[in-house]
């Protein structure tokens, strides 16, 4: 008997969530919808870490900017 092999689990569980909810309802799982809808389930230090990326990398463009 053959084993069946599952495809890559990115593609599957994203095709899966798509057949699994009802098409009304997908624009609630975009990201900034679910956010709002779910504010107990941000990380507010991975928000603080993300800014702090950005500011890094700003200041290194900025400093290219000026040729230093």
């Amino acid at each position: 008997m053959p084993i069946a092999v599952p495809p890559p689990l990115g593609i599957s569980s994203a095709y899966l969530m798509t057949l699994s909810v009802d098409p009304d309802r997908v624009a609630d799982l975009l990201p900034d919808h679910w956010r709002v809808s779910h504010p107990e389930q941000a990380l507010t230090h991975r928000l603080e870490e993300s800014r702090e990326n950005a500011r890094r990398r700003d200041a290194r463009r900025a400093d290219r900017r000026q040729g230093k």
